[in-house]
């Protein structure tokens, strides 16, 4: 076997109860061992296929805490003058019998626990990156001080001025995201200049749909039309937002408190943080949907 494999087949004999010592692990700092490169990459891949904004943003993987960020004291960046984007922990504790763990049904465990705590991982993140006040967490977009159009209604005329509200750098690379609700409602508003639909069905395998001409991606955590929160974002979020992650996972496997059953505490490292409040613009619908 290779070191992968290697690290991997031990990393599957701890989680199964089989020790951890002189496996060849790396210790977490507060208990348990960390998980290694193969199930590193297999969580990571679930999230990132999960993830709306990690396919529009800026994304750093980084192995400490923070991502040390240079200022620009002539201004011409926007935005904030941050001085490091911090990723923070957060954790998921799936459990299980060991009987279970060793019974024929669990023959992958790394597998098993890789499903389990990806998807929650990624909810955490998402929720994060659009609700996040920065503290201990990352800083969402709605926490920013991004500009943001208020409209009555949902129509053609406000898409365009949330558009038109960006400089025409940030035009080039602008992309949309709304939740699925806010979409549905998008795709029968007509453009009285052209008399057409808005919303455009996409035109290759794979490519997005596009609004007024602009990608457009389903960002579930977008606020629903007449809500407190805004249901249109419009911007170039590779130069607004910055996602950084340290994906290395910590493992702590725990048998005794609460038996029968065997918990696995894992912890990973996100953050997020507008990096400049001129590529990203926001509407709010205060009428009913």
């Amino acid at each position: 076997m290779n070191n992968a494999e290697e690290q991997n087949a031990a990393f599957a004999r701890y989680l199964r109860g089989r020790g951890g010592e002189g496996s060849g692990l790396e210790k977490a700092p507060q208990g348990g061992y960390f998980a290694g490169e193969a199930f590193d990459a297999k969580v990571d891949s679930i999230v990132s296929g999960m993830s709306t904004i990690e396919a529009v943003s800026s994304i750093t993987g980084i192995a400490s805490g923070a991502l040390q960020i240079e200022s620009t004291p002539n201004g011409w960046s926007g935005g904030y003058d941050a001085s490091a984007i911090h990723a923070y922990q957060h954790y998921a504790v799936p459990k299980t019998t060991q009987l279970q763990i060793d019974s024929g049904a669990m023959a992958n465990i790394s597998e098993w626990l890789a499903k389990r705590v990806a998807p929650i991982f990624f909810k955490s993140e998402d929720e994060a990156f659009f609700h996040g006040n920065g503290i201990n967490q990352p800083r969402g977009i709605v926490s920013a001080e991004l500009e943001t159009g208020v409209a009555k209604n949902l129509d053609c005329e406000a898409i365009k001025e949330t558009f038109y509200s960006l400089k025409e750098e940030y035009t080039k690379s602008a992309v949309v995201l709304m939740n699925r609700k806010t979409l549905e409602k998008s795709r029968s508003i007509v453009d009285p200049a052209t008399n057409c639909y808005i919303w455009q069905s996409s035109l290759a395998v794979g490519a997005p749909e596009t609004i007024l001409g602009l990608p457009v991606y389903e960002w579930e955590q977008m606020g629903d039309i007449g809500s407190d929160s805004p249901c249109v974002a419009i911007g170039d979020f590779r130069a607004g937002y910055h996602v950084v992650k340290n994906i290395k996972t910590a493992v702590l496997r725990d048998p005794f408190t609460d038996k029968p059953y065997v918990k696995f505490f894992c912890a990973r490292r996100a953050g997020g943080e507008v990096m400049n409040v001129d590529a990203i613009k926001l509407l709010k619908v205060t009428g009913a949907p």
